[in-house]
């Protein structure tokens, strides 16, 4: 059946359905998720867009036929209109849950918990470079080479610090951090006294890849807390700006149209019709104008 225009509260659970989606993550994916916006054809001449498909608004069409059965060309011609008009009202609902998704990311991105997690995904992220850079280097390493090395590890320290001031004091995992600073602080008094290191070079590698596995098992927690806040702000806050609003009046637009064009229908059909036309058993053949494809027309 086809959809009919709804009411206030369930375009609000709509919008919060959506936005419960994680949609796009990047600061590059919401940037064209939201040019959507400047692309809607909502007051095009031409009725689909380039990116919409010609089969599925003819399946569409064909739903409202059915449903409101047209036995006249005339009302045929108020259903198509009905028809075209809701395809316009999907593509502004479609609109609407895209945009929410893109404001409730940014919020979640403000979240201490979406800190948390940044932080601990950075750390994870420094911890493996430096177990790799080990693994990697021949045995002994010169002392020459190792203060490059050494202020690539103090980086990573700070990122431990980083994660320790976002983190629940419980989840700390705190017995494998202090080895790691400690095989960091042998390895650089070793490169002051020796010209050559190994074993505590190796030991850096070693408690970075272990400290690495314990950031790692609090991923699923920490994605847990992200996706209870924003869950907390989908329900809880209103995820509208200033161009939704300009949707909302796009879709007042259009409801009101589609209540006119059934109204019309109504009244067209209290009209006697001659019983020799019978029922409209054949639609007319639809020209469908398509937004950014100018000149090209699809029947």
């Amino acid at each position: 059946m086809p959809s009919t225009p709804r009411s206030d509260a369930q375009r609000a659970a709509s919008r919060r359905n959506g936005a419960r989606s994680t949609g796009p993550r990047t600061p590059e994916g919401r940037v064209r998720s939201s040019a959507n916006r400047t692309t809607h054809g909502l007051n095009s001449v031409r009725l689909l867009l380039a990116t919409e498909d010609v089969e599925e608004y003819r399946q569409h069409l064909d739903e409202w036929v059915q449903s409101l059965g047209p036995a006249t060309a005339a009302e045929h011609q108020i259903v198509q209109l009905v028809a075209d008009l809701m395809w316009r009202l999907k593509r502004v609902e479609r609109i609407e849950q895209r945009r929410a998704v893109a404001i409730l990311g940014d919020l979640v991105e403000q979240t201490s918990e979406s800190a948390a997690r940044a932080r601990a995904h950075d750390l994870a992220l420094g911890l493996n470079t430096v177990a790799r850079m080990v693994a990697s280097s021949p045995l002994p390493v010169p002392t020459s080479k190792t203060s490059g090395f050494l202020a690539g590890v103090r980086g990573v320290e700070n990122l431990v610090e980083q994660l320790r001031a976002a983190l629940d004091p419980a989840m700390w995992p705190g017995g494998r951090v202090s080895v790691f600073r400690a095989a960091v602080e042998k390895l650089a008094e070793d490169s002051v006294m020796e010209t050559e290191v190994s074993e505590s070079f190796t030991a850096v590698g070693t408690t970075a890849a272990a400290l690495s596995t314990s950031v790692r098992d609090l991923f699923p927690a920490l994605d847990a807390a992200v996706e209870k806040a924003r869950t907390a702000i989908s329900t809880e806050t209103l995820l509208v700006d200033d161009e939704d609003r300009r949707f909302e009046r796009h879709r007042r637009i259009l409801e009101a149209s589609v209540a006119r064009r059934l109204d019309l229908l109504a009244k067209v059909r209290t009209m006697a019709r001659p019983a020799a036309l019978g029922s409209f058993e054949r639609a007319p053949q639809v020209e469908l104008r398509v937004a950014g494809a100018a000149g090209e027309r699809h029947r």
